[in-house]
């Protein structure tokens, strides 16, 4: 089911950079039933951060941030915690989880989609470099000058590349 958790998360378009919400989202019950059977087996801290990132993905920021903060510590979870602060304008906090989370598993996969992007400011030397992704977005939210379309596409990769890695056995 690795490769289908993404599709069935991704159903209302380009999530925003900020809190949203948009049209289209899936409520909290709907994404919950439909990952079941994806997230079944898996460690209760990975469920909580499959769940959490489709809330977030569908705007429900309020049950994501409570799913992260019940299993802070847990890398996958404080992810999604910084994406959350990041989505919700709170700049700093999000910058303070991503340092809690340190180097993660799709870092490579995230900094990858932004040289393809054309995003190479958000990379180091190879090396994803989420801080300076915090900063775009803040930029992008107060500019109209901003390349927000491609943020949001590197947003949602981070996004797949996330729930691709939770549900990985």
């Amino acid at each position: 089911m690795t490769a289908d958790v993404w599709t069935l998360i991704d159903t209302a378009g380009l999530a925003a950079l900020d809190r949203g919400p948009r049209a289209g989202v899936a409520p909290a019950q709907a994404l919950m039933y439909d990952l079941a059977a994806a997230l079944a087996g898996l460690p209760k801290e990975r469920i909580a951060a499959g769940l959490a990132t489709a809330l977030l993905w569908h705007d429900d920021l309020a049950a994501a941030h409570e799913l992260c903060q019940a299993h802070e510590g847990h890398a996958d979870c404080d992810y999604v915690h910084a994406l959350l602060h990041r989505r919700e304008g709170d700049f700093g906090n999000a910058k303070y989880w991503f340092r809690e989370v340190g180097e993660h598993p799709i870092s490579a996969t995230v900094a990858a989609a932004a040289l393809r992007l054309g995003l190479p400011a958000l990379v180091d030397h190879g090396r994803w470099r989420p801080a300076a992704m915090v900063d775009a977005c803040a930029a992008a939210l107060s500019s109209a000058a901003a390349p927000r379309e491609q943020l949001m596409q590197l947003q949602a990769a981070e996004f797949a590349a996330l729930a691709a890695h939770v549900v990985a056995r």
